[in-house]
């Protein structure tokens, strides 16, 4: 399952940072805890670990480009938004659930790019 890098809160008084450069390249294998990108502020450089062992399948923010705090809580909104949605998947799919009458299923009509967009 793919895991989301987060920029960290860096501090109170620090607003945004800049991603100096990628440690690990698009597709590059990465273990956890090794350093996967350095960050820059006003106060401080710092690299960032990846939060888990996998492989880096896709960059969105590039080098160069600042990560406002506006953004980063953004992103953990929709990363936390994601998880449980996918717990919520998994537990639907869980058929034995069903099968001992722990759950009901109920279907509704959603508009996901509008939800996204409001998000």
């Amino acid at each position: 399952m793919p895991t989301d890098v987060i920029m960290p809160q860096l501090g109170e008084s620090i607003a945004e940072g800049t991603i100096v450069k990628w440690l690990i390249p698009s597709g590059g294998r990465v273990e956890k805890d090794q350093p996967l990108l350095e960050v820059e502020t006003d106060k401080v450089s710092l690299e960032i670990p990846s939060p888990t062992a996998g492989f880096l399948t896709e960059v969105l923010v590039q080098a160069g480009d600042r990560v406002t705090e506006e953004q980063r809580r953004g992103l953990e909104v929709v990363d936390r938004n994601a998880r449980t949605l996918l717990k919520h998947v998994t537990d639907l799919l869980d058929i034995a659930k069903l099968d001992a009458r722990k759950m009901t299923v109920n279907f509704a009509a959603v508009d996901l790019v509008k939800l996204l967009r409001a998000t």
